[in-house]
C-alpha cells in the first residue's frame, strides 16, 4: 500500500468525477470546512462532505465502483463519541496509509440538517486549508478575524494551500456559509436536546464544541461580529445563539516575558 505522503496533485479527482457524473457539487463541511472559516481545528483523517438524500446512495455505489474506497466504520472516537454521527455513510481509500483526507464521510442533508441548495457556498481553493484563514472576509470586523482573512493572509505571503492539491483539474470547492454552518449545527444541537434519550452518559458534545469554537476563533462575543451574524441566522435559532454567546467567557491571554517564565519555573 502507497503512504499518504506520495499522494500527487489530483489524488482525488477520480472521486470528484463520480460527483460531477452525478451533477453534484463537492461541499465541504464539520472540521475541513471550518479551517476555511478561521476556525483553528483539525479534521485528521476526515473528509466530510455534504451530500444530496436523493443522491447519497448513487454516489456511494458510484465511489464503491471505483475501486478506490472500502465502505469502514464511523470514527465516532473523533467526533465526541456521537451515536449521532454513526449514521453517516463512511469510506477509506485504499490506495493511501491512514493520514489526512484518508476516509471520507457522506453526510446527507438531513443528518446534517442543511440543503445543498442552500448552503450558500463559499468558493475555496481545495479541500484543505495548510494554514486557518477567513474566506468569508464580512466576518473581519475585528483586527483578530481582519488579520486572518484569505486575502490578509496572501498578502503577507503566509500558505495558504497544501503542497498536494485534491484536484489537478481545477474542480470547484465550496463550504457553506458561516451562517449556514451555524444554523445547521444549533439544529443538531436541538436534536440532542428532543432526543435526549439517544444521548444518554456521552462523553461530549459535539455540536457545542463546533459553536464554541466559531466564537472563541470568531469573536461572537465583540458587538459588531455578533450584530453581523445573529440576524442571518434563521429566525428560530437568533435567541439561542444570542444566549450561547452571552454564556461564553473568554480565558485571559498572558503575553510570555522572561520574568514570567521565570515566574513560572521558580
Amino acid at each position: 500500500m502507497a503512504s499518504s505522503r506520495t499522494r500527487q496533485d489530483g489524488y482525488f479527482d477520480g472521486m470528484y468525477s463520480v460527483f460531477e457524473a452525478h451533477l453534484h457539487p463537492i461541499v465541504v463541511v464539520e472540521d475541513g470546512a471550518m479551517r476555511w472559516m478561521g476556525l483553528r481545528v483539525c479534521p485528521e483523517e476526515n473528509l466530510d462532505l455534504l451530500v444530496r438524500d436523493s443522491q447519497v446512495d448513487t454516489i456511494l455505489t458510484g465511489l464503491l465502483a471505483t475501486g478506490c474506497f472500502e465502505r469502514v466504520n464511523q470514527d465516532i472516537g473523533y467526533r465526541f463519541e456521537d451515536p449521532y454521527t454513526k449514521q453517516v455513510p463512511r469510506l477509506r481509500d485504499m490506495r493511501c496509509a491512514p493520514g489526512p483526507f484518508s476516509c471520507v464521510s457522506l453526510w446527507t442533508e438531513t443528518i446534517y440538517m442543511l440543503r445543498v441548495e442552500a448552503a450558500e457556498p463559499v468558493a475555496v481553493k481545495d479541500i484543505h486549508a495548510w494554514n486557518v484563514n477567513l474566506a468569508e472576509e464580512r466576518f473581519a470586523t475585528v483586527p483578530e478575524t481582519a488579520s486572518i482573512t484569505f486575502t490578509a493572509q496572501t498578502e503577507q505571503g503566509t500558505r495558504i494551500l497544501p503542497k498536494v492539491l485534491s484536484s489537478a483539474r481545477n474542480v470547484p470547492i465550496f463550504v457553506p456559509s458561516i451562517p449556514k454552518t451555524c444554523d445547521a449545527i444549533l439544529d443538531q444541537l436541538r436534536y440532542r436536546t428532543t432526543h435526549a434519550e439517544n444521548f444518554q452518559n456521552k462523553k461530549g458534545n459535539r455540536p457545542a464544541y463546533h459553536l464554541r469554537n466559531f466564537i472563541r476563533y470568531l469573536y461572537l462575543e465583540r458587538q459588531s461580529q455578533r450584530e453581523l451574524l445573529l440576524p442571518l441566522l434563521a429566525e428560530r435559532n437568533r435567541a439561542e445563539m444570542e444566549q450561547i454567546v452571552s454564556a461564553f467567557k473568554r480565558k485571559p491571554t498572558f503575553a510570555m516575558t522572561k520574568e514570567s517564565m521565570r515566574t513560572t519555573l521558580t
